[in-house]
């Protein structure tokens, strides 16, 4: 796991909230999302944003099948 490096000053109780254990967590979501974070860094700037409902990655959850609407949101009664 790539080590976590905390820059800026020391503010109190810092140390509770940045745990190994927390910082472990930053590390690990630098390690699965860093490339992707790269690609937005370099379309941002163009103002061509992805569009996150057709990638790739996200058809699973689009191909989900959805539940029922509860019946009150389906007769206009109230919950």
């Amino acid at each position: 796991m790539p080590d976590v490096r905390v820059e800026g000053p020391a503010v109190e109780r810092g140390a509770e909230v940045l745990t190994p254990e927390a910082l472990d967590s930053v590390a690990d979501l630098q390690t699965r999302f860093a490339a992707h974070r790269r690609l937005v860094e370099q379309v941002a700037p163009a103002g061509d944003l992805p569009d996150f409902l057709t990638l790739p990655a996200c058809g699973s959850i689009r191909e989900r099948p959805r539940p029922p609407r509860p019946t009150h949101a389906r007769d206009g009664a109230a919950p």
